[in-house]
């Protein structure tokens, strides 16, 4: 329950039950969670990319998909700026080229 009330949090900006702020202690309790989040969308992208289905925000995985590339790592609060924390929860994802 503490974890999948922190990714609720993360992905809603809405601060958990008891708490004030979506902070440092929200990002801590669900970050293995929220990684695993994004891992599975990351595999979504298509290649090329079809915006048809309702998935968006994948068009740079899939150019890099496109160029070889795969989703090495899920890197957990890889930006701290408000703007991403609100788009990705933190999130980003590392690839790897073969």
């Amino acid at each position: 329950i503490l974890m999948l009330d922190a990714i609720r949090a993360i992905a809603t900006g809405i601060p958990r039950p008891g708490h004030s702020v979506v902070g440092q202690g929200t990002y801590r309790d669900g970050a293995e969670g929220w990684k695993s989040l994004a891992w599975e969308y990351s595999n979504l992208a298509t290649v090329p990319v079809d915006a048809s289905n309702g998935v968006t925000g994948l068009e740079e995985v899939s150019l890099y998909k496109s160029r070889d590339g795969e989703v090495a790592k899920i890197e957990h609060l890889a930006s701290v700026e408000a703007q991403y924390l609100s788009v990705a929860g933190g999130a980003m994802a590392r690839m790897f080229f073969v």
